[in-house]
């Protein structure tokens, strides 16, 4: 993985999003989060088991969200990062 953390953004999410994500961690091993800068699917956070995903010289690590990195498409990073970026994964 060994992406350095270059960028800064300040990611949220809900309790309920937490606990899920920790329930997937419990059933899978570490996690990763990417967004990229596709249109549909891709426009929203993924999440992948660690590795399963790989993370190209145009990702950037920004953050952790729940302990798990959160890389992004460089050209989204540049659309967004001035906004706080608040998953909205809300299952419960």
């Amino acid at each position: 993985m060994g992406h350095k953390k270059e960028y800064d953004m300040k990611l949220a999410a809900t309790e309920s999003c937490k606990a899920l994500i920790e329930l997937l961690k419990s059933k899978h091993g570490k996690l990763m989060f990417h967004q990229s800068g596709g249109c549909c699917d891709g426009s929203s956070p993924m999440c992948y088991p660690l590795g399963e995903f790989k993370v190209g010289g145009q990702d950037v690590l920004v953050g952790e969200l729940v302990g798990c990195p959160f890389y992004m498409g460089r050209a989204q990073y540049n659309l967004w990062h001035h906004q706080w970026n608040n998953d909205p994964m809300d299952p419960f």
